[in-house]
């Protein structure tokens, strides 16, 4: 018998965002979580050391607080401009 932990489904989690009301909302959830981060990152004392995790891979690697810090508030910045146009092509198309 397995006594593992069981994912439960809901009708509301299995229900993904379609067509152009979806759009727009993608980002969000990205968007809190590397906010989250950063809000993370930015309590650590300063020289903390911090594991980034290589894109596409279980692989982590050895960085340093400021040099995660930094990539964070990058990804953060492009995420909100890729919002932001998501917006600005949903507006112009109703």
């Amino acid at each position: 018998m397995n006594k593992g932990l069981k994912r439960k489904t809901t009708a509301a989690a299995d229900k993904k965002p379609k067509g152009k009301a979806g759009a727009g909302s993608s980002k969000k959830p990205k968007i809190q979580t590397t906010n989250v981060l950063r809000n993370e990152l930015e309590t650590l004392k300063s020289g903390r050391k911090v594991y980034l995790q290589q894109p596409g891979s279980l692989v982590f690697f050895k960085s340093d607080k400021d040099t995660a810090l930094k990539n964070c508030q990058q990804n953060l910045q492009s995420l909100q401009r890729q919002q932001e146009q998501l917006q600005n092509k949903m507006d112009l198309s109703t």
